[in-house]
């Protein structure tokens, strides 16, 4: 996807890694998650996606879980 195209949609395409980043930067901000996302133009929703994948990575690992059947 070229810069126009990113403009013309209105949607940033971020990676994991970017996207841990800003949950990490939004846990020990201290801020509000709507003013967190005003200062890093990222929308609630998507923060609230972030936060919640970062969290549960965080606690779980990476490590596919395995059960029994």
């Amino acid at each position: 996807m070229t810069g126009k195209q990113r403009q013309r949609s209105g949607r940033r395409h971020r990676s994991r890694a970017q996207a841990d980043r800003l949950a990490a930067e939004y846990d020990d901000s201290g801020l509000s998650r709507e003013e967190f996302c005003r200062q890093h133009d990222v929308s609630l929703k998507s923060l609230s996606r972030y936060v919640t994948g970062y969290r549960k990575r965080k606690t779980e690992g990476d490590e596919p879980q395995w059960v029994e059947v």
